[in-house]
């Protein structure tokens, strides 16, 4: 008799029967705990979340929940402590990624170097730093709570078109160390992110239709307009009848005269019978 497999056991240590699929099932969950990306303290990659920010220095307007992006640690090494944050938002209708970067435990930034604090897309250039000012047009950017030279973070704004990039944010945080300070990256120091915007649909306007009526009048052959639905049409109609229509003329006529000399003789073999059926009747 076959059994089951969920029905078989093996015999463990002490004696002890234990079910393989048991020993599987725990297994997966481990693999799956080793690999999820939580460690690493990113919510939402590759894309931000979408929407604006107001580049002014307060946090209120951030969702430090559902915007939060990755999270940021001495030199990027995964195995540091994070010590701060990144968050992101895009918005579609002007091209702008606002970004905050906000410290965690007590870390403070040091501000005495503001273009190192920054937003680089690519590994080329930067999207913003603390030397672009902040005049309400992108590149903008703001320290959060500054004070002393130190700060609890920075936001800041940039020009950037939908797309598939890669993002590194840098700042100095304080240190007990003879420079004074700690580099601090978003972890590997190159996140990948990816911008996504649907393109909407087109909806026709007057310039559109007044072109598409132009070209169906274009089309007409004399050049003119399309034809009124009650005008009448410049057809000439087929003759009423059609009687040899592919016959030359004389024959037409010929089959006409033939067509008479039969009507009018056999009319007349009708008017004579009753004068011969009289003269017989005479006769007996």
């Amino acid at each position: 008799m076959r059994t089951s497999v969920r029905h078989r056991f093996v015999q463990g240590r002490g004696g002890r029967m234990v079910r393989p699929i048991g020993w599987a099932a725990a297994a997966a969950l481990l693999a799956l705990s080793v690999l999820s990306p939580v460690g690493v303290g990113a919510a939402n990659p590759p894309s931000p979340t979408y929407g604006t920010a107001v580049v002014d220095g307060a946090t209120g307007d951030w969702n430090l929940g559902s915007d939060k992006f990755a999270g940021m640690t001495d030199d990027g090494y995964a195995k540091n402590p994070v010590r701060a944050n990144l968050y992101l938002r895009y918005d579609c209708s002007s091209s702008t990624l606002f970004a905050l970067v906000l410290t965690v435990d007590g870390t403070t930034l040091n501000t005495s170097d503001p273009e190192e604090a920054y937003i680089r897309i690519d590994g080329s250039g930067k999207l913003f730093s603390g030397l672009s000012g902040n005049n309400g047009t992108p590149p903008d950017f703001s320290w959060v709570d500054p004070s002393d030279g130190q700060a609890n973070g920075y936001e800041g704004s940039g020009k950037l078109d939908p797309g598939t990039y890669t993002i590194r944010a840098h700042a100095l945080r304080v240190a007990d160390r003879a420079e004074g300070y700690d580099e601090l990256d978003n972890i590997g120091r190159s996140d990948p992110l990816v911008i996504e915007c649907a393109k909407p649909t087109p909806t026709p306007t007057a310039s559109v239709e007044a072109s598409v009526e132009a070209s169906v009048s274009a089309s007409q052959p004399d050049g003119g307009s399309v034809l009124d639905v009650t005008s009448k049409p410049r057809v000439t109609l087929p003759p009423t009848s059609t009687l040899g229509a592919g016959d030359p003329p004389t024959t037409s006529l010929g089959l006409v005269f033939l067509g008479l000399g039969l009507v009018l003789g056999g009319a007349m073999v009708l008017l004579e019978k009753p004068k011969l059926a009289r003269g017989r009747r005479r006769r007996r």
